[in-house]
C-alpha cells in the first residue's frame, strides 16, 4: 500500500505580463468595482488553477495573485 502525498505549490505565483492592475493602497472590495480589475485578477486566477491542475498538483492556489 502506497502512502498519498499531497502536493501544492509555495510562494506566489508569476504574475501573466498582462495583469497590470494592483490594488496600491486600495481595499480588495473597492478595487474590484472597477471592472477591468475584477475581469483581469479573475483570468490570472483561473489562469493559475490551470497550470496547477495540468501538473497534477492535489492542493491548489490561487498563486497570491
Amino acid at each position: 500500500m502506497s502512502t498519498l502525498l499531497p502536493t501544492t505549490m509555495v510562494g506566489s505565483y508569476p504574475r501573466p505580463s498582462w495583469f497590470r492592475h494592483q490594488l496600491e493602497g486600495r481595499d480588495i472590495l473597492e478595487a474590484f468595482k472597477v471592472i477591468h480589475h475584477a475581469e483581469a485578477f479573475d483570468d490570472a486566477v483561473r489562469t493559475v488553477i490551470i497550470d496547477q491542475q495540468q501538473a497534477g498538483l492535489d492542493v491548489l492556489s490561487d498563486g497570491q495573485m
